[in-house]
């Protein structure tokens, strides 16, 4: 039989309390809770009726530590994630690993913090584009630039989509941003080319 919780007394300056500790997936969650309680039968009933109450608020306490985690370590050097993607054919030099891994440190973890994104579920595809929108108004990046580091979050979303982390990959619909450049390249006239 699977354990779900354990309770045990703790003594203090005000006397027996007893503390309840949850177990998921057979594993005991570092934290405990007081039932406010020196009943035992009290204590369990407490523990019972409060698991899925407690449990809720204790993860999403936890939440953004596994986003930013990943986000964190994707394009580290002895990344796990990128094993995988290699695995799968996926070519990407040292020079283009280190600079996705400042792009997603320095511009795209402070952006979601910004916008309180605590979650891969709370990332919408309007976060992205309006992520685009601050990249291009506000930092003055060229359309270009833009849509190769979008490129590099686009196959992190991939990456967690194929390992069933997230149900959605919102950066499938995100639209690459077009260039301003109305040059127009390879033509030069006789006297430019003299």
């Amino acid at each position: 039989m699977r354990q779900e919780y354990s309770v045990v007394a703790r003594y203090g300056k005000k006397g027996k309390v007893y503390y309840v500790r949850y177990f998921k997936d057979n594993k005991m969650i570092p934290s405990q809770w007081s039932t406010k309680t020196d009943n035992l039968k009290e204590a369990e009933q407490f523990a019972k009726a409060n698991k899925e109450r407690i449990l809720n608020r204790y993860f999403n306490t936890k939440g953004g530590k596994v986003l930013y985690s990943v986000l964190r370590n994707y394009y580290r050097p002895d990344s796990p994630y990128l094993a995988i993607d290699t695995a799968r054919g996926r070519k990407l030099n040292d020079t283009s690993r280190k600079v996705l891994h400042g792009f997603v440190v320095n511009a795209f973890i402070p952006y979601l913090r910004r916008n309180n994104i605590r979650d891969f579920k709370d990332i919408k595809p309007v976060t992205m584009s309006r992520f685009q929108n601050h990249l291009l108004m506000e930092k003055g990046l060229l359309s270009q630039s833009i849509n190769r580091q979008i490129g590099g979050i686009k196959a992190i979303f991939s990456h967690l989509f194929m390992t069933g982390v997230i149900d959605i990959n919102i950066m499938k619909d995100i639209a690459s941003l077009r260039g301003l450049s109305n040059k127009i390249r390879g033509c030069y006239s006789i006297e430019e080319l003299k």
